[in-house]
């Protein structure tokens, strides 16, 4: 295979931020939240990866919409809530620390879960507090000017000193104080439960770098840099679950690696959509439509009913909307999204659902599902990176651009050509 084949041309949205409940963010999370066969039912459990403002109001908007349309919405916070704005300071969150407190105030007020729980006894649901560093990133960079957007997170969050790492740029300490946060009330339960019932975790950075497409495939290849933890590496192999949600890179994924499956199911902006749909989607080949409302969230597991029939669990889970990371479960099945538009991406979403009885087994067999201890995983769904990756061998060590980032990258040379030569002529012009 060519050294720069790829599927299609790959980078990360520029930041935006979730400008809820003003249009079009807006009709991005009620065409999560609406009703169809394909999206939830009343006792579907959304997973939230993330990014849904770097706004209060905003996140609470996206809270109080979801939660009243879900049985259960289960949030982990992305970078760009964590952003402090002077309207934050207005209101006394001088902080991103003091901000992410404000955060999980209203995750208790709207009965958003934070926490590990077991769900209908039958699969352990687990958010993950993470954090990114740079040092995570350990393939060979390409090299040339970084790019200021990549570390907006090191301008616009403000850490106070008793944090460790606070003051280190891209330094893990920091990436070390979120994963201590998710010790505790029900970590220790669900890492004993692995055993016995399925495992279902998120988070909305990386752990791992291979699921990321390889730099030379990036217009922004430092991507990498800000997008994953040790740390949270580290949990999720201890953990071992079946299923991990991810958000924050704006790349539909679906892989298996080390008997876990990886899935991202991003939403991100109208504008991202209409320009990179490709490598936004999941799961369906028709790409006619950028209206997330036709294909997230992403049904990622189903629970079978219970003994008595009485009591049906499902939950799908789709990812990428409120800015890379968000994810339902509900009786049967469990959907995800990851990415919310606005000054923030969108989040990722995946789902849970039922299948009922042998009946609902022995269809579901039919058409590919997998089977785990409790419930069931339906077939790998298309994602073009994850694709590209099950044809093609990983190999980082290559730093050859691929074809459109050298194309990109010549225009940027000419354009500072053009630039400097303006400069020139006018500097010339005024002596």
């Amino acid at each position: 295979m060519d050294a720069v084949c790829g599927p299609y041309p790959a980078y990360p949205a520029q930041p935006h931020a979730w400008e809820v409940p003003a249009e079009p963010s807006q009709t991005l999370v009620h065409g999560v939240s609406g009703d169809s066969e394909h999206h939830r039912t009343p006792d579907d459990v959304l997973l939230f990866a993330g990014d849904a403002s770097d706004k209060l109001e905003n996140v609470e908007w996206a809270f109080q919409t979801l939660a009243s349309a879900f049985g259960m919405v289960v949030y982990v916070p992305g970078n760009h809530e964590l952003w402090v704005r002077p309207v934050d300071r207005a209101r006394g969150l001088h902080d991103s620390a003091a901000k992410l407190d404000q955060i999980q105030g209203l995750c208790r007020e709207y009965d958003v879960r934070t926490r590990p729980f077991l769900l209908h006894g039958t699969a352990w649901v687990v958010p993950l507090l993470s954090w990114h560093h740079a040092s995570w990133d350990r393939e060979p960079g390409m090299g040339g000017k970084r790019h200021a957007w990549a570390f907006s997170d090191y301008s616009a969050c403000v850490w106070p000193d008793s944090i460790p790492g606070a003051g280190s740029v891209g330094g893990p300490g920091l990436a070390r104080w979120f994963d201590a946060k998710n010790e505790g009330e029900g970590w220790a339960a669900a890492l004993a439960g692995v055993r016995e019932h399925d495992v279902i975790s998120m988070s909305h950075f990386l752990p791992r770098e291979e699921l990321l497409p390889e730099k030379r495939f990036l217009f922004f290849p430092e991507l990498p840099s800000v997008s994953g933890s040790d740390a949270l590496q580290a949990r999720v192999t201890a953990l071992r679950p079946d299923i991990h949600i991810f958000g924050h890179t704006h790349f539909a994924w679906d892989a298996t690696l080390d008997g876990t499956r990886y899935i991202q199911a991003p939403l991100c902006s109208f504008r991202e959509r209409s320009r990179r749909l490709q490598t936004l989607r999941l799961g369906l080949k028709d790409l006619k439509s950028v209206d997330p409302a036709t294909w997230l969230p992403a049904l990622i597991y189903e629970f079978p009913l219970d003994a008595t029939g009485a009591q049906r669990a499902a939950c799908a889970i789709r990812k990428r909307a409120v800015e890379q990371g968000i994810a339902f479960v509900g009786p049967g099945h469990a959907h995800g999204l990851d990415g919310v538009a606005g000054s923030c991406p969108l989040p990722t979403t995946c789902g849970l659902r039922e299948y009922p009885g042998q009946a609902g087994r022995e269809s579901r067999a039919g058409q590919g599902w997998s089977f785990l201890k409790g419930g069931a995983m339906p077939p790998t769904y298309t994602a073009a990176w994850s694709e590209y990756y099950r044809r093609c061998e990983r190999d980082p060590t290559n730093t050859e651009p691929a074809p459109w980032v050298a194309k990109a990258q010549e225009r940027r040379k000419q354009r500072a050509a053009r630039s400097r030569a303006a400069n020139s002529a006018a500097t010339g012009a005024e002596s």
